[in-house]
């Protein structure tokens, strides 16, 4: 897309990062100029909660302005997932 001249967009990022693995998931991070989009963050929460990394999906949910079911759900998952039950109070 960047090769054509065509800037991506938050529709753009969510779609992308919903099969991402964690490695392209970084790229797209860093390229997301749209993390502060809900649908953008929720699809970072998921990419970094199913490769365990629970640490950077905690930073950004704890940082997300507003927050919906599907932003709580991944993050409840990732806690339940990878055995943080004690941090579901957090949530």
């Amino acid at each position: 897309m960047l090769k054509q001249g065509v800037e991506p967009n938050c529709f753009t990022f969510s779609a992308l990062l919903k099969d991402c693995p964690l490695g392209h998931g970084k790229l797209l991070h860093g390229q997301a100029r749209f993390d502060f989009d809900l649908y953008v963050r929720t699809g970072l929460i998921d990419v970094y909660a199913r490769a365990g990394d629970v640490c950077s999906a905690q930073q950004l949910f704890v940082t997300m302005p507003k927050r919906s079911l599907v932003s709580l759900t991944a993050m409840m998952t990732c806690y339940a997932k990878h055995g943080k039950l004690d941090e579901l109070s957090d949530v």
